[in-house]
């Protein structure tokens, strides 16, 4: 059931995430406050340059879309 909901979901995924990517490369993110709280070693990592954050959300991405790309048609689809 949860394969078929993802492979059925997995274009809208994909449009999504890689609107993530593009708008990282346009919109300059704080890490401090909450997010530093929550997350203190990445944060900081993002911190000390401002494409890190975005290499690691494109490396993510990647790897979901090679998963997501993985998955077989369900029957009766």
């Amino acid at each position: 059931m949860i394969k078929r909901h993802f492979y059925i979901k997995r274009e809208e995924i994909l449009i999504d995430i890689k609107k993530w990517v593009e708008r990282a490369d346009k919109v300059e993110a704080l890490f401090t406050g909450l997010v530093s709280d929550h997350n203190h070693t990445i944060a900081k990592d993002f911190q000390k340059s401002k494409t890190k954050y975005r290499e690691m959300l494109a490396a993510v991405v990647n790897e979901l879309e090679d998963e997501l790309n993985k998955l077989e048609k369900p029957t009766n689809y």
